[in-house]
């Protein structure tokens, strides 16, 4: 199980750093679409379904937690179109 989490933990990290890397496309180069507000709820749904105690500390705060945070601040900018 401690495997399986480490695997999520980089699969969800990877999608916080694309989502990041798309919203900063799509709104400073105009190159594609920003994401869809679903791509958003699923790394929120992440965030609760998953607490904290399943990964380690270090593990979740620099892999996961950053980049999602991170993307949330970017869509919601975005959203309300100050950047």
């Amino acid at each position: 199980m401690k495997n399986l989490m480490k695997y999520v933990a980089i699969v969800v990290g990877l999608a916080g750093v694309v989502m990041c890397v798309d919203i900063i496309l799509a709104e400073f180069f105009n190159k594609g679409t920003p994401p869809d507000i679903s791509f958003m709820i699923a790394l929120l749904l992440f965030l609760v379904v998953f607490p904290r105690n399943y990964f380690k500390e270090d593990l979740y705060n620099k892999l996961v937690l950053i980049p999602i945070v991170l993307s949330i601040i970017l869509y919601i900018l975005s959203y309300f179109s100050v950047i």
